[in-house]
């Protein structure tokens, strides 16, 4: 039997939504491939199915997970739907139909290939928001809003945004993911929200504070000063911190 891919949008709605299609429309699950428009490369004798995103049906997804297998299992489908990895659909289709087998015992259950390739899903992603959480620098707009851009290669917003509430629950702030056009957007005391941003409209909206510039010269003085230069080690550098996090870190501009 030939593949049947459904292509879908490039988010979390858009994957469940497509599985959720696959479903509704009594296709043989074990020969389906989940694909974004992003991933798009035609594949030959494969029969192709637009899924459109819908919020209800993404929910109705979660649900299944949380409530028939378990609520470890729904957290680890939706950080494993974060990742910026292609397959991530197929992964998480294929841990669906083990989970509704198995049960919430699903998820101790490692040896089983389903349940490894989520699970290395999962543990990138909370590796990579580990590392923002730590890394992320903020400025201040001339509006006195806190504003951090971030390149992640996972959408790790969702995970990062709710820490930094907590941290600063009276703070204005936006943190711009510029890979995926899309920005976690926290008024003070009150909850944070996704919306859609591109880069131009991140650097009209915010423009730094005319003071930022000598604060960040300080915090730059002060990174140089308590350097121990006799013990530089690049390798070992590159390994608490990869170069590809520190393009928007201040102390690296």
């Amino acid at each position: 039997m030939s593949n049947i891919i459904y292509l879908c949008e490039d988010t979390p709605d858009g994957i469940l939504s497509a599985i959720y299609q696959a479903n509704a429309e009594k296709a043989p699950l074990r020969s389906i491939r989940i694909r974004t428009h992003k991933q798009l490369a035609y594949e030959l004798f494969a029969e192709y199915r637009e899924a459109a995103s819908d919020y209800i049906s993404a929910v109705k997804v979660m649900d299944a997970v949380n409530f028939q297998i378990s609520r470890e299992a729904g957290q680890m489908v939706y950080r494993g739907l974060l990742s910026d990895r292609e397959d991530r659909g197929d992964i998480v289709l294929r841990f669906m139909l083990a989970g509704f087998r198995y049960g919430g015992r699903i998820c101790d259950m490692l040896a089983l290939p389903e349940v490894a390739d989520l699970f290395e899903l999962q543990r990138n992603v909370n590796n990579e928001s580990h590392y923002f959480r730590e890394f992320l620098r903020f400025s201040q707009s001339q509006q006195g809003i806190l504003f951090a851009q971030i390149s992640p290669k996972s959408n790790v917003l969702p995970l990062i945004a709710p820490y930094f509430t907590d941290r600063l629950p009276s703070e204005n702030y936006v943190i711009f993911a510029d890979t995926f056009d899309l920005a976690a957007i926290h008024p003070a005391d009150c909850g944070w929200y996704l919306a859609p941003m591109d880069q131009e409209e991140f650097i009209q909206v915010l423009k730094k504070d005319k003071k930022e510039a000598d604060w960040e010269a300080c915090f730059k003085a002060f990174h140089r000063t308590i350097a121990i230069q006799a013990r530089t080690n690049p390798v070992c550098q590159r390994t608490h911190l990869p170069l590809w996090y520190r393009k928007h870190m201040t102390e690296f501009e």
